[in-house]
């Protein structure tokens, strides 16, 4: 089917259409006319984000060439038509979320046509994907979660955990929309009006609108993810049938009855921050990247308010400066992006997914992995190939480059023979665990054995976890990994925080570490 209205090359891509929620099955077995099948299904939010995304770009012939399963990949509504809202029963929000869990009734109704067994059901996401799917784990009360509409899940690169991931202040949210598309002003509040305003308007002209207000956010130095993530719905004229978020993820990982049980596989790639870090570069920093001053003084700063962090004093972003760039000049980027890029990778990603797979272990089995593969491809140049200046930093394995070896893309990639073998590695372990809710199963220890990866345990005391570099190892705590130190604490409210600065003479140095443990954004920019 058509992908759903979207931007393409900074303009609407009129190959897309409003007539787009379809999903796309694939599988090797013919099939057989009977209504229970017994093939384990994984079901793939499309990866893109939430305002560029396409499911037939994702052709998933390497992972059914490794095991019997069947693959489902998903398109949901994007950008404004995904998640504008109104905070009450005229527009409820969160339709791209409710898009997904209607595909996966879908699936549990439809699937044993095609082989396929609703029992064995395994959903998969990275980046935006992840983070919406993840947010299926943290809502045992969404209506038809439980019974469960699957029984695991893949997040790569993605959480709902964050500060950013979910929206709590819907009603702000949806009149910026809304001004952005000139239905709402200071004296044009009503909601009938708005709604009627917005209904009157062309898709393109939405899906326009919208970028080009991101766009002046993150310009600006704000996070810009307004109508690209989910959103609490708190309005009490929304009916229950709609309401899918009540509360946030961080306020329900309080009490871990509240998750869904199911076995997890959970990991981040090696240079993360690339990405992020390049969005950064090419929105905040073009114009600027020559400006000395800007970069010692302000850069860090910005960038921490890009994450949703207030930084009214800089003493935070100044000691981040220290730990990560050290005695070198954060103005000369050549040389201090790494530790920029260490950063963001944390702050953005890592952080919360290595917290939502501690979390998930005290439920069920939880699989955390470390992608550290570096090759001569990236999907960094694909990401940004008509940004100007080119980047004056290495990317690294960036966000996403697990996919080249999970799907065939790009499609005129030709693999060496060491990506070759981490493709092996990977789709086994990936179809592995849809069919035995473990990567690496006693059942199946041929299939793993022979690529040289060792048993990979669930998270326990040890804090356990796969590194797949040019060989695979078993390591342990992944924190050690990582530049400064995990907690499994929130982030402080801005009266916590006003307080840590009146207070930074003596808590300082021991609530930086707070801060910054548990940052992390659900979506920056398209991811």
């Amino acid at each position: 089917g058509k992908k759903c209205p979207q931007m393409k090359e900074l303009q609407f891509d009129i190959d897309s259409s409003e007539n787009c929620l379809t999903l796309n099955v694939y599988t090797l077995k013919a099939p057989g006319g009977n209504t229970t099948g017994t093939i384990p299904v994984m079901v793939f939010s499309i990866v893109g984000g939430a305002l560029h995304a396409e499911a037939s770009m994702y052709k998933p012939s390497i992972l059914l060439d490794y095991n019997n399963v069947i693959i489902v990949t998903i398109q949901y509504r994007l950008g404004a038509l995904g998640f504008f809202t109104m905070n009450n029963k005229d527009v409820p929000g969160n339709a791209a979320l409710s898009d997904l869990i209607q595909a996966l009734r879908w699936v549990q109704s439809n699937i044993g046509y095609l082989g396929g067994d609703k029992n064995r059901v395994t959903i998969v996401g990275h980046g935006q994907g992840a983070q919406l799917f993840s947010t299926l784990l943290f809502y045992r009360s969404i209506p038809g979660v439980t019974p469960p509409l699957f029984h695991a899940a893949i997040l790569q690169s993605g959480s709902a955990l964050g500060r950013l991931a979910v929206d709590a202040s819907p009603d702000a949210s949806g009149f910026q929309i809304a001004q952005a598309n000139y239905c709402a002003n200071a004296t044009m509040k009503d909601p009938t009006k708005i709604l009627s305003c917005m209904q009157g308007k062309a898709v393109q002209e939405i899906t326009i609108n919208l970028d080009l207000f991101l766009r002046s956010e993150r310009q600006s130095g704000r996070p810009g993810v307004v109508g690209t993530i989910p959103s609490l719905q708190t309005g009490t004229s929304i009916l229950a049938a709609d309401k899918l978020l009540t509360d946030s993820p961080e306020n329900i990982a309080k009490d871990t009855s509240k998750l869904v049980d199911v076995p997890v596989m959970i990991g981040v790639n090696k240079n993360e921050g690339s990405y992020f870090f390049g969005g950064i570069y090419w929105t905040l920093l073009k114009d600027k990247y020559e400006r000395e001053s800007y970069l010692r003084n302000e850069m860090l700063p910005d960038i921490l308010k890009m994450t949703g962090i207030p930084e009214p004093t800089k003493d935070l972003a100044e000691m981040l400066r220290n730990d990560y760039v050290g005695d070198g000049d954060i103005a000369a980027l050549n040389t201090s992006s790494p530790g920029l890029i260490d950063l963001t990778g944390g702050l953005f990603v890592k952080n919360e997914a290595w917290r939502t797979a501690q979390l998930m272990a005290s439920v069920n089995k939880s699989f955390f992995y470390a992608f550290d593969f570096e090759s001569k491809d990236s999907l960094f140049d694909t990401y940004f190939q008509y940004m100007k200046p080119k980047a004056v930093f290495e990317h690294g394995v960036t966000h996403g480059d697990e996919l080249m070896y999970l799907f065939d893309m790009p499609g005129d990639l030709v693999l060496d023979k060491s990506q070759l073998k981490t493709r092996d590695r990977l789709a086994t372990l990936w179809t592995n665990f849809a069919v035995y809710h473990d990567p690496t199963p006693d059942e199946n220890k041929k299939s793993w054995d022979k690529l040289s990866i060792p048993k990979w345990e669930p998270l326990n005391e040890n804090k356990n976890y796969l590194l797949i570099e040019g060989d695979c190892k078993i390591a342990n705590d992944y924190m050690k990994r990582r530049h400064i130190a995990h907690q499994p604490n929130p982030l402080p409210t801005q009266e916590e925080y006003d307080f840590v600065n009146q207070q930074r003479q003596s808590f300082m140095v021991c609530m930086i570490i707070f801060l910054l443990s548990t940052v992390a954004l659900g979506g920056f920019i398209v991811y």
